[in-house]
Order: C-alpha cells, then sequence, then structure tokens
C-alpha cells in the first residue's frame, strides 16, 4: 500500500536538485546528514564516510561530533556498521546497540556514547562505492520500516549527488593540469625555440627521467624557471 505525501516524502523528493547546488563534496555531504536528520524519522545523527584512493575512509561530514567519535571508533577497532555496510553493500541496522553482538568492542562504546540504534547504507553507483551513510538515534528501535525507506531514497540522492561532486572536480583537476602543461610548453617553446610537440616531448621525458608526473615537473618549471629542465632541453 502507497504511503500518503508527507512531509518527509514532499522534501526527499526536492532534495536532489537541492544536493547539487552544493559547492563541493564537503557541502553536498553535509547538506545530506543535516536533511537525514530533518527528514528521515527516528534519526538523531548522521552521517557520511566517504572511502578515498580505496584506502582510507574518512568521515567527510557529520551533524554532531558524536558521529565523529563513533565513526573513528570504527576504524580504530577494525569493526562496526561502516565496515559491514561497505563490504555487503546493504542495509546494516541494529535496534540495540547495547544487545549488540555482531561488533562486540564498537557497540559497547557506541552504547557508552548516547547511541541506542543505527542504520548504515552505502552509498554506491553503478559499480562504484563512494562511502556509507550512517543513522543513529538515542532511542531504542527508533526506525520504522517507512524509515529505512526513506533512508534508502536519502543514500541513492546522495550517492548520485557524490558521485557528480567527484566527477566535476576531476574535471577542473584535469583542466587545471593542462593549463600547467600548457604554460610549461609555452616557456620551453620561448626559451629553446621549439615547437609545441618538441616542447611536450621535453616535458615527458624529464618526467620519466625523474620518475615524477608530468604535471609536478611543469609546476617546477614555471615556479624555477626553464633552466631547471637543461639535462633534457635539446642543445
Amino acid at each position: 500500500m502507497l504511503r500518503n505525501m508527507s512531509d518527509s516524502d514532499a522534501g526527499l523528493s526536492s532534495l536532489a536538485r537541492e544536493m547539487s547546488d552544493e559547492q563541493d563534496l564537503t557541502d553536498t555531504m553535509q547538506f545530506a546528514v543535516d536533511a537525514a536528520v530533518r527528514l528521515v524519522g527516528g534519526c538523531d545523527y548522521a552521517g557520511v564516510s566517504i572511502v578515498h584512493k580505496r584506502r582510507t575512509i574518512v568521515t567527510q561530514a557529520a551533524s554532531h561530533d558524536v558521529v565523529r567519535t563513533s565513526n573513528d571508533l570504527q576504524h580504530d577497532l577494525g569493526e562496526g556498521p561502516i565496515l559491514q555496510a561497505l563490504a555487503d553493500r546493504q542495509l546494516v541496522s541494529s535496534p540495540h546497540l547495547g544487545l549488540e553482538h555482531r561488533w562486540p568492542h564498537w557497540a559497547p562504546r557506541a552504547h557508552e556514547l548516547g547511541l541506542r540504534s543505527m542504520i548504515g547504507l552505502q552509498l554506491y553507483v553503478g559499480d562504484r562505492t563512494y562511502g556509507t551513510m550512517s543513522l543513529y538515534s538515542s532511542h531504542l528501535d527508533a526506525f520504522s520500516a517507512a524509515d529505512r525507506d526513506d533512508a534508502f531514497v536519502l543514500a541513492a540522492q546522495a550517492a548520485a549527488a557524490a558521485a557528480a561532486s567527484q566527477r566535476e572536480e576531476q574535471l577542473e583537476a584535469a583542466l587545471g593540469n593542462r593549463l600547467v602543461i600548457g604554460q610549461a610548453q609555452g616557456m620551453l617553446m620561448q626559451r629553446y625555440h621549439l615547437s609545441a610537440e618538441q616542447a611536450f616531448s621535453v616535458l615527458t621525458r624529464a618526467s620519466q627521467d625523474a620518475n615524477r608526473k608530468l604535471v609536478e615537473i611543469c609546476r617546477q618549471l614555471i615556479d624555477e624557471g626553464a633552466d631547471t629542465l637543461r639535462d633534457s632541453s635539446p642543445h
């Protein structure tokens, strides 16, 4: 049976558009966790943890310091709903953290922090995982089936926003790198009267010889001058 449109449903329906207006990944995820507390029934605190470089998991946004403390404990102890959600790609929930046996070290610590129940969801688009969203409550068994449905919707929108934000950041970084490389090429062309192709060849050879990224070589050349690559320049 379909539910009647509630304030939560109305808020969730416009959330994707509002998240897309944020400036960067941190702002976008902060908007998402604030929305979780506001729109998902039972949720007192929320946080988003993002996987960086496929290894490091960091709390990208949190509605309260208790979330960061809880997440840090999971990372330190090597167990908890964030890690399980990342591994299982499904909703992870606990109605009573004081009686939780899946995370024997983390759950008692979370209970001491005043967290009584929680749900966690993986943020993913296609086959790409971006992190997890964790929703906590200071009450036992706080999340109803409808609340979990709302959390799924919110997590899907947050994942899409994270994907779009990271793509935009990658495009901006790529454009910035192209500008740096072009500036370095121009310096070599002027200094040694080279063609664009010859200047680029000098830069790539210097990058290979030094075993450093091309853009790093170019930044050094811009900062220190064309003579930096004297050994790689044509004679």
